[in-house]
């Protein structure tokens, strides 16, 4: 007996990713002596995986980090480095003023510009800067869309944050130096790979003292 079939099209859905993917974990955190910013490098693109170092220096006393779509966040940091060479903060109210005005920029020109505010795949970042400022004081910015403020011992960002913040608040001392914090954040940016699927690849972290 023969049994025949009609040949079926096997047809998959090809579904893109969006445009706002914060699949990575940065942090920024306050220590006796400085401050310290951490990442993983794993780099998660359409069809691909790749490694790479996701804090930016962006002078001997500025570094950032940050989540969201990676073009955007590298104009960032290239238009704060602009402005830095233009002028130093002074104090912390002034670091904020400056990534304020550059965030706010960015959102204005490239990303409200071209899609609505409620559009789930618009472009997205989400930045941590740390900066020393000529007067001597430290700034830990955290912005969100177009808002910037001031931290306060510790900030997040990224879809491994949870986890993160878990052990960052079971650990955290305001007495801790940024070498001993930076210790506890390899073991806590470990934990974070471990259990989440866009967390991965190398452990970074940058000190400025």
């Amino acid at each position: 007996m023969i049994i025949s079939s009609e040949p079926r099209l096997l047809t998959t859905r090809i579904r893109r990713l969006p445009l706002r993917v914060d699949m990575t974990i940065a942090a920024g955190i306050l220590c006796s002596d400085g401050i310290i910013i951490c990442a993983d490098t794993e780099h998660t693109g359409e069809v691909s995986k790749f490694q790479a170092s996701k804090i930016i220096p962006l002078d001997e006393h500025t570094v950032m980090t940050g989540s969201g779509t990676t073009d955007y966040i590298l104009m960032a940091a290239d238009k704060l480095k602009d402005e830095l060479r233009m002028a130093r903060p002074v104090n912390p109210s002034d670091a904020r003023q400056i990534v304020e005005s550059v965030v706010k920029g960015i959102h204005a020109e490239h990303v409200f510009n071209f899609f609505e505010a409620s559009d789930p795949n618009r472009p997205f970042i989400e930045l941590i800067v740390a900066a020393r400022c000529s007067g001597g004081d430290l700034a830990l910015i955290k912005t969100n869309n177009s808002a910037a403020r001031l931290g306060t011992n510790f900030e997040f960002t990224g879809s491994g944050f949870p986890i993160f913040e878990y052990w960052c608040r079971y650990f955290y001392r305001d007495r801790l130096t940024m070498a001993g914090m930076a210790t506890l954040a390899l073991f806590i940016l470990k934990e974070v790979k471990k259990v989440h699927p866009y967390c991965g690849g190398s452990s970074q972290v940058f000190h400025l003292p």
